[in-house]
């Protein structure tokens, strides 16, 4: 199980990889952008697979157990946390992949701003994602505990 210390170390991973996508690319510099945007993608995916793998289950488990009428939530966000690991998969593969490609292209960077774009809007949209499920998971977790049920209850 995660830590609160890890938890505080992964948003802030999830921060610095959300400022750098946010972060100007300055003529010149666009490959070492690229390259520390990889650097801190790798970072954000080991922690979405360390929590998909080690945290979410123990945490989807207790939502269910608790009330059951939401185990198809409960298999939803499972659905999700799955998709979000290979989505952070793949965008650190591209991210890999254009560092590359840029480097070979550093005099003519023009070629490469579109590329760049859009591996920043789909890392910006991949963190968002991700935040998204961690919530969803605290509320519904919250929402399983202290839910009235009527005469359930």
């Amino acid at each position: 199980m995660t830590t609160k210390a890890d938890c505080r170390e992964w948003n802030v991973c999830l921060e610095n990889l959300e400022k750098q996508l946010e972060t100007p690319r300055v003529p010149g510099e666009q490959a070492a952008w690229v390259e520390r945007v990889e650097s801190l993608a790798q970072l954000a995916c080991e922690g979405v697979q360390r929590r998909v793998e080690s945290d979410h289950p123990g945490l989807l488990e207790a939502i269910g157990e608790e009330d059951a009428e939401l185990l198809s939530r409960v298999e939803q966000m499972k659905q999700q946390g799955c998709e979000l690991q290979e989505q952070w998969h793949e965008f650190v593969r591209n991210a890999q992949r254009l560092r590359d490609t840029c480097r070979a292209a550093e005099p003519d960077e023009a070629k490469m701003r579109g590329h760049v774009d859009e591996l920043a809007a789909e890392g910006l949209r991949l963190i968002i994602e991700t935040r998204s499920l961690e919530l969803a998971l605290d509320t519904w977790l919250g929402e399983s505990l202290s839910r009235d049920r009527g005469d359930v209850d």
